[in-house]
C-alpha cells in the first residue's frame, strides 16, 4: 500500500502527524508488511476528511480513528513493543482478503 499524498502535514513530538498510525498484524500477532505479503500493493489508501478509505480493484473499506474499540493489545514492532487498539472486525474480514 503506497502512502498518502498531502499538500500539507501537521508535525508533533513523535513525527508527522498520522505517519504510521496503523499496523496489519496476522492471527499469532506478527507485523504484516509489502515485503512479507506483496499482494497488499494491490490496495490504495486515500484521506478523506476524518475518515480513510482502502480500495482495491474489487472493494473499498472507509474507516475513521473512532471505529477502534477499546481493546489495547501489547505488540512487538521491530524490536519495540507499542500498545495498539483494535480495528473494528469490517476491517479484518476485509484485509484477511488479501
Amino acid at each position: 500500500m503506497s502512502g498518502i499524498e498531502m499538500s500539507t502535514a501537521n508535525y508533533n513530538l513523535h513525527g508527522f502527524a498520522d505517519d504510521r498510525e496503523f499496523i496489519l498484524l496476522d492471527r499469532h500477532g506478527k507485523m504484516i508488511t509489502l515485503r512479507t505479503h506483496p499482494q497488499l500493493y494491490q490496495l490504495h489508501l486515500y484521506r478523506q476528511e476524518d475518515n480513510y478509505l482502502v480500495t482495491s480493484d474489487k472493494t473499498q473499506l472507509v474507516f475513521c480513528n473512532t471505529d477502534f474499540g477499546s481493546a489495547v493489545d501489547k505488540i512487538r514492532v521491530w524490536k519495540r513493543s507499542v500498545l495498539a487498539f483494535r480495528q473494528a472486525i469490517k476491517s479484518m474480514f476485509f484485509f484477511s482478503e488479501f
